[in-house]
């Protein structure tokens, strides 16, 4: 997989001007741990990310304490920065977390959710499914946490979309490995539409245990790849 640089990243925002250097450099960085270009528990040699990255230090130092506030880099003192690890237990309580939090979130956006909120996660997936072949597997991922946030939004309780989108932004590469272990990806991508059926139905009950099942196929691919080994078998 080719390594991103400064080049990669969009060159305009939706005000019509640049993005800040320090933000292209957040968003390269944090492809390249989502994706594992930049492997668990690696340390982030600022000479060599600076050369290959083509980014200044300052965006660069910027960009790692954005990425260690969201827990995806960590500060180990005298030595630096480094990328998390991944953990089969902090993946167990993430998960256990993610079935307390969003289903509930998704109950709350069934009865405060908008047709124009409607109207978006179905772009969101329609877009999503006709690019895909097109799209890297980060586009990919932050398109399904876009879809996820705006959810968590239309809950109208922003505690409940705070802690969602934190815990789901911690969790993108365990959403790297169900991605890349799952052959028919676009067709589970398209099954989103089941959640926004519910949704625009205001179907509480219905669209809480959609969203419980959804976390239940999640934590079966990741059981299947803990059994199988192979990303996760160094935990």
């Amino acid at each position: 997989m080719r390594v991103m640089t400064s080049s990669d990243a969009p060159a305009l925002v939706q005000n019509g001007t640049k993005p800040r250097k320090a933000d292209d450099a957040y968003d390269i960085l944090k492809d390249l741990i989502i994706t594992m270009q930049l492997k668990p528990g690696e340390p982030l040699d600022e000479r060599s990310l600076i050369a290959n990255l083509e980014i200044g230090r300052t965006p660069l130092r910027e960009a790692i304490q954005r990425l260690s506030h969201e827990q995806l880099v960590v500060s180990l003192p005298r030595r630096g920065y480094y990328v998390s690890q991944l953990s089969i237990t902090e993946l167990q309580q993430m998960i256990t977390a993610r079935e307390v939090i969003e289903p509930q979130t998704a109950r709350l956006a069934a009865a405060n959710i908008t047709v124009a909120e409607v109207c978006e996660l179905r772009r969101i997936i329609t877009d999503a499914c006709a690019e895909f072949e097109g799209l890297s597997p980060a586009e990919i991922l932050h398109r399904d946490l876009n879809f996820h946030s705006l959810i968590a939004e239309a809950s109208r309780n922003r505690f409940l979309a705070t802690m969602a989108n934190e815990l789901n932004t911690l969790m993108l590469r365990y959403w790297y490995i169900s991605f890349t272990r799952t052959p028919h990806f676009r067709e589970d991508f398209a099954k989103h539409h089941d959640l926004v059926d519910l949704l625009e139905a205001r179907d509480e009950d219905g669209v809480y245990a959609e969203m419980q099942a959804h976390i239940t196929r999640f934590r079966r691919r990741m059981s299947d790849a803990i059994a199988t080994g192979g990303a996760l078998s160094a935990l």
